[in-house]
């Protein structure tokens, strides 16, 4: 599914593609042997509370779904898209 922005197109994952996702990205691995950290608040990624996944240098980004976080992705994705 996608959704129509003013700044570009927000892509959606549905949960039940969840994991078929990160394995694409190569990620799914790394997630359930708990190596993958937050970007903003360093806290370990689980399949529960992820919240964003985005580019950044080359390499792929995840974010919680702490409220801080999800603000915190709100702004990066703004500002890198002004």
């Amino acid at each position: 599914m996608k959704k129509q922005r003013e700044d570009g197109v927000l892509k959606v994952v549905h949960q039940d593609k969840l994991k078929t996702f990160l394995e694409n990205l190569e990620m799914l691995d790394e997630i359930n042997a708990s190596n993958v950290k937050c970007k903003f608040c360093k806290t370990i990624i689980t399949l529960d509370n992820i919240n964003g996944i985005f580019p950044e240098s080359n390499t792929v980004k995840i974010s919680c779904d702490k409220p801080e976080c999800v603000v915190s992705l709100t702004e990066y994705l703004n500002e890198k898209n002004a």
